[in-house]
């Protein structure tokens, strides 16, 4: 007879001891009120308003204060189409909910539903679910979003086009509204590099410092990590905020101030011609609740480390690269001003350079095998490669391999390789 092992079967019952009175799955539960849908674990727990579905409150365990502040112009979650964002600009409407306990029993999720935009015959243009997932015992929580756009708009004589039916989709907002730890004088704001000049945080900024500011980070994973952390050291708790895009499509964090409260954001980008009946689905919004930002970051690298696993032929030496990255533009004297600062840059520890568009077109190559004589010539590229080999740093060059510039003798040579928008 298999024996269980007793620690389980105490862990187990001790869930189910404290579970309320609607357990969903261990000590996951649900209630509600006349108002509020209410989703909760021994950890945490949230409330979602029954009339527009909006993100309400968000506490912890042994703390009644609201970790955020609901704002009618900053919603939870927002979709965009035509570059317009639908429930900033006309609210939703609640319409149903659903709970329901993972096929892999880690644990359960609150789908709430509501309608945007005009309804007619009982349909809403768009369904919009947001989806909130829980886990017994951890103060996670795992948001998703599916969107249905339910009809077309071809009677709608203010819009112009070929295909009135097809609009251009952009993408999911995800938002931690007004979020913050306590009072705004024992929180700090932390975003992890890399560091760009325009948009630098210093670690543990004081929140007051940037509660009527908005900054907008580099897109996420491809430029920066995507990740804010917000801290109240006093109390020992740390919010961690991020994306798992599964490393195939981009997004970008922000944070906003209002004067009085910071708003965390990701925007999760999608492009897609949305047509009636069709629906999409977002990437996975994390927030991580833990004692200090080495914990909640733990999280995030579990999170890399399952999206990017190393692949088996990946040489060793490669995982302890400490790479620079350089773009020629930011430098007067390109390859040559480059070549000169090598030495510094191999006295502060940098083992690899990577070498960022120095050929003809940049990021919309013209001619990708052609150097940009504004940065100097091949005779200095190789002058900059093997000055890097005698000082121990090793070369990489960034390469784009998706487009051209429509310009470039390539689209013409091989038209068949390329596609085109509706505008040609």
């Amino acid at each position: 007879m298999k024996r269980v092992p007793i620690v389980c079967l105490l862990t187990i019952a001790a869930l189910l001891a404290f579970a309320p009175a609607n357990p969903i799955y261990l000590d996951i539960y649900q209630t509600q009120t006349d108002s509020q849908l209410i989703f909760g674990n021994q950890r945490l727990e949230i409330k979602i308003d029954k009339a527009t579905g909006e993100w309400q409150s968000w506490t912890m365990e042994k703390q009644s204060e609201n970790l955020l502040t609901p704002l009618s112009d900053q919603p939870a979650l927002d979709f965009s189409v035509d570059g317009t964002h639908q429930i900033a600009g006309q609210g939703s409407t609640f319409i149903r909910h659903q709970y329901t306990i993972d096929k892999d029993r880690r644990g359960a999720s609150l789908a709430v539903t509501v309608g945007v935009g005009s309804q007619e015959n009982g349909l809403f243009a768009y369904e919009l679910t947001s989806i909130y997932k829980l886990f017994p015992l951890e103060k996670r929580i795992e948001r998703s979003a599916r969107l249905l756009r339910n009809r077309g708009i071809s009677d709608n004589k203010t819009r112009t086009g070929t295909n009135l039916d097809r609009e251009h989709f952009d993408g999911f907002r995800f938002q931690v509204p007004g979020t913050i730890i306590g009072t705004p004088d024992q929180c700090t704001i932390t975003v992890p590099g890399p560091f760009f000049t325009t948009t630098f945080v210093r670690p543990e900024t004081r929140y007051d410092s940037l509660k009527a500011q908005k900054i907008t980070f580099h897109s996420a994973p491809d430029a920066g990590f995507g990740l804010l952390l917000l801290q109240n050291r006093k109390r020992r708790v740390t919010i961690a905020s991020f994306m798992n895009t599964a490393g195939e499509v981009a997004y970008r964090s922000a944070i906003e101030g209002n004067g009085q409260t910071i708003t965390l954001r990701h925007d999760d980008k999608r492009a897609y011609y949305l047509t009636p009946g069709m629906t999409v689905e977002s990437d996975v919004h994390h927030l991580e609740i833990g004692q200090s930002d080495a914990q909640v970051m733990q999280a995030y690298q579990r999170m890399v480390t399952d999206t990017y696993p190393p692949d088996l032929k990946t040489p060793a030496w490669v995982r302890d690269q400490v790479i620079l990255e350089v773009y020629p533009s930011y430098f007067a004297g390109g390859l040559k001003a480059i070549t000169a600062k090598l030495p510094f840059y191999a006295t502060v520890g940098c083992t690899m350079i990577y070498l960022m568009p120095h050929w003809l077109g940049g990021y919309s190559p013209m001619d990708p095998y052609a150097l940009d004589p504004q940065f100097g010539t091949k005779a200095e590229l190789q002058t900059l490669v093997r000055t890097a080999h005698k000082l121990g740093l090793k070369v990489i060059f960034d390469m784009v391999s998706h487009g051209f510039n429509q310009t470039s003798p390539v689209p013409m040579q091989r038209p068949e390789m390329f596609v085109r928008n509706e505008t040609g």
